[in-house]
């Protein structure tokens, strides 16, 4: 090799063998290449958070009562935009995307003059924290005078950016199992969210970092240093106002009393965090009640009456969160995973997502850290924080999604548990095995050789993913 490329070539093994390094070189590019393959609207509930974040784009933030809903008054350019590209393809496998139209309205003037009220649906009750990253997208693109399809794509540019952003910083600070977050991370349903207009990329973003400080703070660091606290407590808030099925103040217990200082100090730290995760899960709740605003859902449920008959016979809920995780615990996996895509309508094949499920297994068995060890206690508190959370997810369907009294659950998906995905993660974690291996290879193994299974890996499974989505939406 000659001189001028051997510094290129050390360069380029670096980059492979730091799993950060190959995230910021390579999800990014696959990140954009799910953007572009993806529709516009396509994703799940795509068409109302692109109105909640217009909304939020101009200024306004608390919606307004429109009828027997929620609504806030949008350009009509936007939502005929919404009309044309949405509905004529979602849940209907043999409709393609109308690429003449999808040109037309690129360049549709976006008219702020002409305003209606539109309704928000669940959007509403999403805290704005949720549409944050997604709002500055738009509000610049109509800065400029883009239309309302170009402000859609600056929404879902600066929220996948602000998405990836946080699994970075999560694979950075995460003492352990830095490739299998890596690997988490070029997930098909984890890029699809992350490219869309979806809050879920705020929540996988931010739970993935949560659980990442935390980890560094029990498992690495000698004393905990304010940065990482004030970080940790930020992110309680932030995961409690967007979608609070990550425990984080569970999730805290994990750090020893050392670390902090005293006992006095821990459980002040503690009760500062918890406090944040609750004012996070609160707050927008009390400005809808306070503003006497009364968001509609579906037919047959109340969450108040349901709490009560939840309350009164606790035994029967339970039952249906069993059975229900018994029966759907497979689909939900490969949901999670990424098999169905688009509005649950784009299918991968089956294959890939039992290959990708073995490879996750397999890196966080053999991706242990020799020297850092999880104690049995800790493994413990991980535990019930994913049971935890399990039982969150469960919570929230069966009362909102969930007639009075059901015996039974409707309604989840898997991509509901990807901020709780971390967390098997660190409870697979051994330093053995991967001991073990490095004696049998005799230390040939190097980092950067991972870097490059995980690089083809990751570009393989993800071109077969945005295969799947051009296919079914554009016919390509």
């Amino acid at each position: 090799m000659s001189r001028g490329l051997l510094p290129r070539w050390r360069k380029v093994r670096l980059c492979l063998g730091q799993p950060h390094s190959l995230f910021a070189a390579l999800i990014p590019v696959l990140g954009t290449a799910y953007l572009l393959a993806l529709p516009p609207f396509q994703a799940p509930d795509e068409n109302v958070h692109f109105y909640r974040a217009y909304q939020l784009s101009t200024g306004s933030i608390v919606p307004q009562q429109a009828g027997n809903g929620v609504g806030c008054w949008l350009p009509r350019s936007v939502t005929y935009t919404v009309n044309q590209l949405c509905y004529p393809v979602r849940f209907r496998a043999d409709e393609r995307v109308p690429v003449q139209a999808l040109v037309r309205l690129f360049h549709e003037p976006l008219r702020p003059v002409d305003a209606h009220m539109q309704s928000l649906g669940a959007a509403a009750t999403y805290n704005p924290v949720s549409h944050f990253p997604q709002s500055i997208g738009i509000a610049l693109a109509a800065a400029f005078g883009c239309s309302p399809l170009q402000s859609f794509y600056a929404g879902r540019l600066t929220n996948m950016l602000a998405g990836l952003f946080l699994l970075y910083l999560s694979i950075r600070l995460v003492p352990v199992q830095k490739w299998t977050f890596l690997l988490l991370s070029a997930s098909p349903m984890v890029l699809h969210q992350m490219a869309s207009l979806s809050p879920d990329a705020l929540v996988i973003g931010s739970s993935f970092l949560g659980v990442a400080a935390i980890a560094r703070l029990a498992l690495q660091a000698r004393t905990a240093d304010r940065r990482s606290l004030i970080l940790v407590i930020v992110l309680s808030a932030i995961v409690g106002a967007t979608k609070p099925v990550l425990l984080l103040p569970l999730l805290f217990l994990i750090v020893p009393l050392d670390r902090i200082g005293s006992k006095r100090r821990y459980w002040l730290l503690f009760s500062i965090v918890t406090t944040a995760f609750i004012i996070g899960v609160v707050t927008w709740p009390f400005v809808l009640r306070s503003e006497g605003l009364a968001v509609p859902w579906r037919a047959g449920t109340d969450p108040l009456e349901q709490a009560c008959a939840m309350a009164t016979n606790p035994v029967r809920f339970l039952h249906a969160v069993m059975r229900d995780y018994f029966v759907h615990a497979r689909t939900y996996t490969k949901q999670m995973l990424g098999e169905e895509l688009g509005w649950l309508d784009t299918r991968i094949s089956p294959a890939f997502i039992k290959l990708h499920f073995l490879a996750l297994v397999l890196s966080a068995v053999l991706g242990g850290r020799e020297g850092i060890s999880i104690r049995r206690i800790q493994r413990l508190v991980i535990g019930a924080a994913l049971l935890l959370g399990l039982l969150a997810v469960s919570t929230i369907l069966y009362l909102y999604n969930a007639d009075v009294g059901a015996t039974s659950l409707r309604g989840i998906q898997g991509r509901y548990f990807l901020p709780l995905s971390a967390l098997p993660v660190l409870l697979l974690h051994n330093q053995h095995i991967p001991a073990i291996v490095r004696r049998r290879t005799r230390g040939a193994l190097r980092s950067w050789h991972c870097g490059v299974a995980y690089l083809f890996y990751s570009v393989t499974l993800s071109a077969v993913a945005c295969g799947a989505l051009l296919q079914r939406y554009y016919g390509v």
